[in-house]
């Protein structure tokens, strides 16, 4: 008699969130506060954007994120239901 056993393993890996964020007029925006929060599973990072108006979270575990871009003298922006894939980088603009 042969017993076969059948193992499956969770999908791991994390993904990468990564974008510009530019005023009105396309300029970029250097320095703006970015904010990329799951609440389910408790994840919170923030940093700011470099000279180019580029930010980027990397290592970021796969699920629906949202973005938030606060900036001194600027409207405050969300966007929502990001979602962050095993391996595959996101890219998202503000």
């Amino acid at each position: 008699m042969f017993v076969v056993f059948h193992t499956s393993q969770a999908q791991t890996g994390s993904s990468s969130i990564r974008g510009i964020v530019s005023d009105p007029n396309g300029q970029p925006v250097a320095g703006a506060s970015v904010t990329l929060t799951n609440a389910e599973k408790n994840f919170s990072r923030t940093q700011n954007t470099n000279d180019s108006g580029s930010y980027v979270f990397s290592a970021v575990p796969p699920g629906s994120y949202e973005l938030t871009v606060e900036f001194s003298g600027f409207k405050k922006a969300s966007v929502y239901n990001i979602n962050a894939m095993v391996e595959t980088p996101t890219d998202q603009n503000v």
